[in-house]
């Protein structure tokens, strides 16, 4: 009964083949991580909206730099 082997106990070709699986998903994860989370855009600058004019409006006046 004790020289019996255990039907659970593994032998080293399953743990290399376990550690090497694991080291695989870990280097995919790795690898694709940016495609994983999706594009990422780098941050825009706030738009500021610059005023339309109609063509037939004259253009308003400058301003003056004279004392």
């Amino acid at each position: 009964m004790l020289n019996q082997p255990s039907e659970f106990k593994q032998g080293p070709k399953v743990w290399i083949l376990a550690f090497l699986l694991l080291a695989l998903l870990i280097a995919a994860y790795v690898v694709f991580e940016d495609w994983i989370s999706g594009p990422s855009y780098p941050p825009r600058s706030p738009v500021v909206p610059i005023p339309r004019q109609h063509p037939n409006e004259p253009a308003p006046p400058a301003p003056s730099t004279l004392p």
